[in-house]
């Protein structure tokens, strides 16, 4: 193993190293020459460099003076000036004036342009090789003068150096900073070495003080394009030298993107082998808004060197070097050691810093790119840091946030009491944990505006766990608050009158039925309904009725007390619930709100109408049911008012039969719309039989039934006069019509028959202009023959609208239906009205019928109905036919049919296929 410390190895390398100083001290004498001509001849290319350099802002900064100089930019005085500024400076290629141009200005700008003689002009940007029309944008810098103005360079005229990504950053450095700002060659200039230099125009005399006002004060830009070759070929005088010249933007956060500037000018390459070694030398200046570095280079050949020192020194130095190897030696191997572990630290420091930066800028990215305000602060509470949306929310920037007390620049109120919100960082700060908003808040920024916000806060917190700050993280809701806020009302009000809506109504209604309940007071109910409301809307449109309901609203909030609720529960029903209200007092304000409405004069245009409202009033009581039992007895009081005549008040008592009557009526409604939902509406026929022995067309009458809920058997009595009432009876006609067309056309297609099936109408249905459209359809889709198809109308609706009736019977008689006047000599003027109607029958009222055999008068109203029938060709029907005496007594009158009990009994439609040839059916809801 050899030795660590060798004598003869530290003398030798010590003989080495007395070797190499008196080599070098040769060498350096040799090189001192070379090195102080190369110097002199680079400080002549820098002198020269430098005064071109500045000759360039010269001719930008008097292009400035120029354009500042006229109110308005001459583009012929543009043009002589950069003539001659590029004929006295060959490294000048071009020269461009780019006023700001704004969107609202852009479309007047391209105008203007294209009649001064470019008529294809517009603002463009390079896109794909070529120039395209550039979008909108907020500002633009369009090279409106390019000197020298050539074909091949005419298409530049328009191109916006803003949608450069290049050219932006180093213009909008340009504007920020007052000062020439250099940029590499853009897209469109491809192959060119060299580059463009920025300076801005500023409105005014004078440069403004600060970033913000020059932005707002650059009206335009005068460019350069500066060729880097021949700067350097006008700089270097020496044809020896090699230089490489560099320019670049100030670094900026603006400009951090943008490639440096660079060109060289190299002389040719001396062979390596007769190469000693390169001098180079490097100038770095700043100018204003540009950073110029200049390396200059020379190379030394080995022929420049006297040999004959050095070799004298050599030897001298090897025999030296025998002397000192050990020592030298010794001396190396520890150097060596220390070097590689220094080597090593500085590594892992230099590992760590980089660490830390990427940490420290990707946090600062983070903070910046985020939606959200954040807000730093040290640990007495003082801020550190603000992020842009910080910024912009509370109004204050960083610079003059920083060091403030927290509540100086995030002002907060509660937004309910208004009033001044607790310090969230003092609070996670002493309560060492994260806080969050527990109420509304509202941040007042720096204007006085007032911003809806949430906000959390949480403690900054060092490796060993002491607190060193707080970070404040707040949104801005006013949109998501807003929203709330209105869905929260649209939810509770009626959109048309702005008064409270029926599920407010529903949840207070149920709150004063449990208050009395509980035995704490009396309440009260009125249901409203307006009178003659449907007349202002078919007279003047609905527009005229919604403003009639606009004010009838206003008139009911005036009259009730602040306590008690107005609401539209729909269409034109109101809904008032009077709180801690006895029955007496309720009636009077009942009575006022009906004399109120009375007393209004509704004006439309030429109309005037008189109001009126019905009115039914519901005590709430300790007794009272659930509240939908409540509204329920409110209803129908309310049309018991209407039925009373209209425009008066009916009080809900729970005895009342006649109340009780309307509330199962109006159950029944939920219960037919339901089954003709599902279909249990059942169909029965009875015979209507022939009382002369000749041969007679067989005739049917069809009955309706409804099934029950539980599958029972419900009579019509029960429910027809509730459809009645509603207006329900169209769509229970409706359903009736079609299934009995199906009916008979699925008889059709079994065979021929002589049958005829009556339908019963009711006066709804025959006041509806639609219906006999609709039985024409139904007769064309089921395929049904018409003239087997009778239908039946009651002498009382058809002289209730005589007319209307004489065009119904007459449009579907048109089809071949037959036509049956039902309950005749039940009205008061049958026989007046009676030749007027083209009906096929005439159904004698039961009511003469059926006491007929004991009583003369029945017996003489029975013959004379009949008589007067045939006298004007009618054929006659009897009604309720109970007994044989009633049939004889008819046969011997001559009644042409008989229809009863003493034939036949109802019986579901379905068995009618079990009997051919039977007398017609008529579809009745008896």
């Amino acid at each position: 193993m050899p030795l660590r410390l060798n004598p003869a190895l530290a003398l030798m390398a010590l003989g080495l190293v007395f070797t190499a100083i008196l080599v070098n001290i040769a060498w350096n004498e040799a090189l001192e020459n070379e090195e102080r001509e190369f110097a002199a001849d680079a400080d002549g290319v820098r002198d020269n460099l430098f005064q071109r350099v500045g000759a360039a802002e010269e001719v930008i900064t008097s292009l400035v003076t120029l354009v500042n100089s006229t109110p308005r930019v001459d583009g012929d005085q543009f043009r002589l000036f950069s003539e001659e500024a590029m004929g006295r400076h060959r490294f000048l290629v071009a020269t461009g004036y780019l006023p700001l141009v704004t969107d609202a200005d852009r479309r007047e700008f391209e105008r203007v342009k294209r009649q001064a003689g470019f008529p294809t002009f517009s603002i463009t940007h390079w896109q794909q090789g070529r120039f395209r029309a550039s979008p909108w944008y907020e500002r633009h810098f369009p090279l409106l003068y390019l000197e020298p103005f050539e074909p091949a360079s005419a298409a530049m005229i328009g191109f916006d150096f803003l949608s450069d990504a290049v050219f932006a950053q180093a213009i909008q450095l340009a504007i920020d900073s007052a000062a020439e700002v250099p940029a590499p060659p853009g897209a469109m200039d491809r192959g060119f070495t060299g580059y463009w230099l920025f300076k801005p125009v500023y409105a005014g005399k004078s440069v403004p003080g600060s970033a913000e006002e020059r932005r707002r004060a650059v009206n335009s830009i005068i460019a350069l394009k500066i060729d880097a070759a021949k700067l350097l070929d006008e700089s270097v005088s020496a044809g020896a030298l090699s230089v490489r010249l560099d320019i670049e933007p100030l670094a900026t956060a603006a400009a951090t993107s943008a490639p440096p500037i660079h060109a060289e000018r190299a002389r040719p390459t001396p062979n390596p082998t007769r190469s000693l070694t390169e001098l180079a030398k490097s100038y770095h200046i700043r100018l204003p808004g540009q950073s110029v570095r200049l390396e200059v280079r020379s190379i030394v050949a080995w022929g420049d060197i006297d040999y004959k020192v050095i070799a004298i020194v050599l030897i001298a130095g090897l025999m030296v070097s025998a002397l000192l190897y050990i020592s030298g030696h010794n001396i190396y191997l520890r150097a060596r050691e220390l070097q590689l572990r220094n080597i090593e630290i500085e590594h892992q420091v230099a590992l760590k810093t980089a660490e830390l930066a990427q940490e420290k800028e990707r946090a600062q990215v983070t903070l910046e790119s985020i939606g959200d305000a954040v807000i730093a602060t040290d640990a007495k509470g003082d801020i550190q840091y603000l992020n842009p949306v910080a910024e912009r929310l509370t109004g204050w920037t960083e610079a003059e946030a920083r060091g403030r007390p927290l509540l100086e620049v995030f002002r907060i109120l509660t937004e309910a009491a208004r009033a001044p919100g607790e310090n969230p960082v003092t609070l996670c700060l002493t309560e060492k944990r994260v806080t969050r908003t527990v109420s509304e808040h509202v941040l007042v920024a720096r204007d006085g505006a007032e911003i809806a916000i949430d906000h959390s806060a949480a403690p900054i917190r060092n490796h060993d766990g002491s607190t060193l700050g707080a970070v404040l993280v707040f949104h801005d809701v006013s949109r998501t608050r807003r929203m709330s806020q209105e869905m929260s009302y649209q939810a509770a009000h009626d959109p048309l009158t702005g008064l409270k809506n029926r599920r407010v109504f529903e949840q207070r209604l149920a709150a004063l039925l449990e208050d009395a309940q509980a035995g704490r007071t009396e309440h009260a109910l009125l249901y409203l309904d307006l009178d003659q409301f449907k007349i202002v809307n078919d007279t003047c449109g609905h527009i005229a009725g919604d403003e009639l309901l606009r004010r009838v609203s206003a008139l009911l909030l005036d009259e009730v007390r602040h306590t008690d609720l107005v609401t539209r529960l729909g269409g034109d029903e109101f809904g008032v619930l009077l709180d801690g209200c006895t029955p007496e007092i309720a009636l009077e304000i009942a009575d006022k709100l009906r004399q109120t409405i009375r007393d209004l004069r509704f004006s439309w245009r030429e109309h005037t109408f008189a109001i009126g409202m019905s009115i039914g009033l519901v005590p709430i009581t300790a007794e009272s049911g659930s509240p939908t039992s409540l509204l329920s007895a409110a209803d129908a009081a309310c049309y018991a008012a209407k039925d009373k005549g209209r425009n008066r008040i009916q009080v809900y008592q729970a005895g009342d039969q006649e109340l009780a009557r309307r509330h199962v009526e109006m159950q029944w409604v939920t219960r037919l719309t339901q089954a003709m939902e599902e279909d249990r509406f059942v169909l029965y026929r009875q015979r209507i039989e022939p009382l002369a022995s000749a041969p007679a067309p067989a005739l049917h009458e069809v009955l309706l039934r409804l099934r029950g809920e539980q599958g029972e058997l419900v009579p019509p009595g029960a429910f027809l006069p509730a459809a009645e009432r509603y207006n329900l009876m169209p769509a229970i006609d409706r359903w009736v019509v079609r299934a009995v067309l199906r009916w008979v056309s699925a008889r059709m297609q079994q065979g021929p028959t002589g049958e005829c099936y009556s339908i019963n109408l009711s006066g709804q249905s025959l006041s509806d202009e639609d219906f006999p459209s609709f039985i024409a359809e139904e007769i064309n889709r089921s395929g049904a023959p018409a003239d087997r198809i009778c239908l039946e109308i009651t002498e009382t609706a058809a002289v209730a609208n005589l007319d209307h009736a004489l065009r119904f019977i007459r449009a579907l008689k048109k089809l071949g239906c037959r036509f049956a006047l039902d309950d005749f000599g039940s009205g008061w003027s049958s026989f007046s009205y009676l030749k007027s109607l083209p009906v096929d029958y005439l159904k004698i009222d039961g009511s003469f019928v059926k006491d007929m055999a004991a009583d003369a008068v029945d017996f003489a109203m029975v013959e004379s109905i009949n008589h007067i029938g045939h006298a004007i060709g009618i054929q006659t029907i009897a009604e309720f036919a109970e007994s044989e005496a009633i049939l004889e007594k008819l046969r011997q009158i001559g009644v042409d049919y008989a229809q009863g009990y003493a034939i036949e009994r109802p019986r579901p439609l379905a068995e009618a296929a079990e009997s051919q040839d039977k007398p017609q059916t008529r579809i009745s809801k008896t």
